[in-house]
């Protein structure tokens, strides 16, 4: 029966590969040792990504306009020139087609990098990059549970502002605060989508589970701090 429903001469189907992220990890990435593959997931997300995009951009310009009549260092005068071009796109720009797709194949790339490097070159295992591709872009498919959370919830409330992780514990007030932009990044689906790639790492590498969850979230840490700083510094994030 089994052969039938996921599993055919060995091999997982697309369904139960995709499937198995969330019931069966373990089973999917001792898969994907022997078999790396990463172009399903990735096109479901980026399809899925891509729409949401598109559908909340005329939300995100509302709020980028907020942004712009609050702020004390342009003049006013600037300000409606500003507003105005960004009312005659809409809010949306058919960049948004390309790029959201791009971005999410650089990120994929930059992730897989950054973990081969530490699975390989720091702990000493071995495995390829494109095994470490495979896990990330199936680690990554925890989007479309996340989008399908958070959309709603944003058209409820008419804001992209959403929080699924541990910046829900402090009042909205804080959210200029390093505390609560750290909690912010302590995303229940980011940290779903880090233990994955963690259990993929310890199947290609065959690392403890311990082993690769210190390297996967030290460097995710790493990256917390990064981006605080020069948020907080530069105004660049």
């Amino acid at each position: 029966m089994e052969e039938q429903i996921g599993i055919e001469e060995g091999r997982l189907g697309p369904l139960t590969r995709l499937w198995g992220v969330i019931v069966s990890p373990t089973r999917l990435f001792s898969y994907l040792k022997e078999n790396p593959t990463w172009f399903l997931p990735f096109l479901i997300v980026a399809i899925a990504t891509t729409l949401f995009a598109w559908r909340m951009a005329p939300l995100g310009l509302e709020e980028r306009k907020k942004i712009i009549l609050r702020s004390e260092r342009i003049p006013q005068e600037k300000k409606e020139e500003i507003i105005q071009r960004m009312e005659e796109k809409g809010g949306r720009d058919w960049k948004i087609i390309i790029f959201t797709p791009l971005g999410l194949l650089l990120v994929l790339g930059v992730q897989a990098g950054v973990f081969y490097f530490g699975a390989s070159l720091i702990l000493g295992g071995e495995g390829s990059f494109r095994q470490v591709f495979s896990i990330c872009s199936y680690a990554n498919f925890i989007a479309i549970p996340a989008l399908a959370i958070k959309t709603p919830l944003i058209l409820a409330k008419n804001t992209l502002h959403i929080q699924t992780g541990l910046a829900l514990l402090l009042p909205t007030e804080k959210s200029k605060t390093i505390l609560y932009q750290f909690l912010n990044h302590l995303d229940f689906f980011q940290i779903w989508t880090l233990i994955l790639a963690s259990i993929g790492i310890t199947a290609i590498f065959g690392f403890n589970l311990k082993k690769s969850a210190g390297m996967v979230f030290s460097w995710w840490l790493l990256w917390i701090i990064i981006s605080l700083v020069l948020k907080n510094l530069f105004k660049v994030f």
